[in-house]
């Protein structure tokens, strides 16, 4: 469970980094 929570954080980051690449 806490590596898929690991994983879950990291996509919430990608998203992250699209938002700066669209501005």
């Amino acid at each position: 469970d806490i590596k898929r929570n690991l994983t879950s954080k990291k996509e919430a980051h990608l998203p992250n980094t699209c938002s700066p690449a669209l501005e």
